[in-house]
């Protein structure tokens, strides 16, 4: 899908698009230009599934969201470390917890909600959908 296909389709309504970490077809450029333009200008929302939170291809998306699920897996804890280490420096511990009581359970996640207009103490979330109720909500 080219970058204007995706303008138009934006401009015809809101558009949903969820993009695997194995995209074939899409240049980096694209895949930035989705993540800044798209998703700030155009009305698109943007799901980008990956196991790998680091690759280089995605640090623009990264640096770009609103909203990350992270869910429980051997090979992506040392990713999650890494990610406490940028996000809060001296309170890192604060993320990784919340991070290991969210993902105790099998198929579990934790939100971590960082869309500019959410309360900054509110940023980490599991439990969100109706049937999983109450919402769990750790603070900082």
């Amino acid at each position: 899908m080219s970058e204007q296909d995706i303008k138009s389709a934006a401009n015809a309504g809101r558009v949903l698009l969820v993009l695997d970490d194995l995209i074939v077809g899409i240049s980096e450029t694209q895949l930035n230009t989705v993540f800044t333009r798209g998703s700030h200008n155009w009305g698109v929302s943007v799901v980008l599934i990956t196991q790998h939170l680091f690759a280089k291809e995605v640090k623009m998306a990264r640096n770009n969201l609103h909203y990350l699920v992270l869910m429980r897996s051997p090979a992506g804890e040392a990713q999650v470390s890494n990610l406490a280490t940028q996000l809060f420096k001296q309170r890192r511990d604060l993320l990784l917890q919340s991070y290991n009581d969210a993902t105790s359970d099998h198929f579990s996640y934790l939100l971590l909600d960082m869309h500019p207009s959410s309360n900054k103490q509110l940023l980490f979330k599991t439990h969100i959908y109706h049937d999983e109720w109450p919402i769990r909500v750790f603070t900082y």
